[in-house]
């Protein structure tokens, strides 16, 4: 995924896993950190690890199919996910269930994640709401690149809620273990530029594709 500024991988790999326990915890652990253009970002610590939880919440102007459609488009998620370096499908079971790879780029000299995550996609009867979750697997389907840690734990997903026909609200969660000896301060800054970065690139990506077609 292209990204302007590299910082340390954040993350996180899109697609993901039969519904995961996803983030543990109650509403009120969550920590509000701001709100810029329309874009609000959370964050929780998670013991015994550096890197936070983090959450993500926006409107985009888009129905549910239209911004699914963009996200399963893995030869496109270097251009919208937060330091996406590389995205490939390596196993498909069907339409909604894959195993997806990720590469995570890292300022030098920190080395490089990637992670190998199960991901699925499913949708309520009603088609009003969407879910995409996503966790990290143990496999050989792809070997560690040289100078690069294997996550060893992601998981997270993305809500998608039917405002009207054409507003969408995107919800976007995440814990992961870097993995490594990560700088406190740099664990923490990716919590807080990682979904703001992925969701306002996502929203650029998904309105300007569909605006009033």
């Amino acid at each position: 995924m292209s990204l302007l500024t590299k910082r340390l991988p954040w993350f996180v790999f899109f697609l993901l896993v039969s519904a995961a326990p996803a983030v543990a915890g109650s509403e009120r652990e969550w920590e509000f950190l701001d709100n810029d253009d329309g874009i609000h970002v959370w964050k929780r610590e998670i013991a015994g690890q550096d890197m936070p939880g983090f959450r993500g919440q926006a409107f985009i102007k888009a129905s549910i199919e239209q911004i699914i459609t963009t996200m399963l488009d893995y030869k496109k998620h270097t251009d919208w996910m937060y330091a996406c370096e590389e995205s490939d499908v390596l196993k498909r079971f069907n339409p909604d269930h894959a195993l997806m790879y990720n590469r995570i780029g890292a300022p030098w000299p920190v080395w490089d994640r990637d992670v190998i995550a199960d991901t699925l996609v499913e949708r309520s009867p009603d088609g009003r709401q969407l879910k995409v979750t996503f966790q990290n697997v143990a496999s050989d389907l792809r070997k560690v690149p040289s100078k690069v840690i294997r996550l060893p734990r992601l998981q997270g997903f993305y809500k998608l809620f039917a405002v009207e026909s054409n507003k969408t609200k995107v919800l976007y969660q995440v814990e992961a273990d870097l993995g490594g000896n990560i700088p406190r301060w740099l664990a923490i800054n990716g919590a807080k530029d990682m979904p703001h970065i992925t969701l306002e690139r996502l929203r650029e990506r998904v309105e300007r594709a569909f605006a009033k077609k």
